[in-house]
This record gives structure tokens, sequence and C-alpha cells, in this order.
């Protein structure tokens, strides 16, 4: 995973790529579609599974007595999303915002940071905390999952059309 976010580290940093709207016939195929460069956040999340495997009984009895630790983890889940998230929004005003060695740091572990954030964000319902898996079984939460996915199954189309009429 450390080799991975290093590869893309200097896979952005070698060709200028921006954290937002690298747009260039190399981004997609070095970057974007890259399997060296997609790996970590599935590498991440491989290894919380095979935690949550091993310490399940240990994490449902934390997690079940302290509904003070399920709001915190939760929270702190939905505070690392939303930083990365946001911190590119100088980037998006102006794309110089960010110096060559930032995008690159945002684009190797943006992703993985991301993960990392939902992971925390969802720890307390894989354990047993019943709000949260109300909150997101609710109907309005299904149809923007529905919504969710057919964005993701478009988006590609989408991206390589875009990157294809450089954008």
């Amino acid at each position: 995973m450390i080799l991975s976010i290093i590869y893309s580290f200097c896979i952005c940093y070698n060709y200028g790529f921006l954290a937002i709207g690298s747009a260039t016939p190399e981004w997609y195929p070095k970057y974007y579609a890259s399997p060296l460069t997609r790996i970590p956040p599935y590498i991440f999340g491989m290894l919380v599974g095979l935690w949550y495997i091993e310490e399940k009984g240990s994490l449902t009895k934390m997690f079940a007595n302290s509904r003070v630790l399920q709001i915190i983890v939760s929270l702190l889940g939905l505070y690392t999303m939303y930083l990365i998230v946001t911190v590119v929004e100088p980037v998006i005003k102006d794309n110089k915002a960010f110096s060559q060695v930032q995008n690159a740091l945002y684009l190797s572990v943006g992703r993985t940071w991301f993960v990392a954030g939902l992971t925390a964000f969802l720890m307390p319902s894989f354990v047993g905390s019943k709000f949260l898996q109300q909150l997101l079984g609710n109907r309005i939460f299904e149809t923007l999952a529905k919504l969710n996915f057919t964005t993701y199954m478009v988006h590609l189309i989408v991206t390589i059309y875009l990157s294809l009429i450089h954008i």
C-alpha cells in the first residue's frame, strides 16, 4: 500500500497532474485507470476487514458500552471525509492554488484518507449501533444510494469523453 502511494505521488508529480481538472491525455491511463494508483483504498479496506473479523467481539463490547465513543468515532470519520472533499476548494477556484507537491500529495493519499473516514463513520453500525443503521436504512438514503450507483456507472464514460475533448 505504501509503495503504491509513493508510486502515485511520483506519477502525479512527474506529469504535473492537478487535484481537480487534470484532463490531459496522460492523466487517464497513467493515473486514473492504473491499478497501481487505485489499489491503496482497497488494501486499506481489506486490512480493516481482517482487523474487524479478528477483533469483532472486543469491538462490539467497546462500542456497545459507550454511546459517546460511537458518536466521537462517527463524527471523526465525517470530519475526515469533509476535509478531503473541501481541502481542494481553492483549487476549484484557481488551479494554481496548490503547488505541484500539494497536488501530487492530494491525489496519492486523498482516496485512502476518504475511505478511512468512511470506515470510521460506519464502524459503529458494523458493531451494533442502531442509530446509524436506521438512518442509512431510511427510504431517502436508499434512493440516494441507487442514484449514486447510477452516477458511478456513468462517470467513466463522462471522464473519458471530457479527457478526449480536453475540458
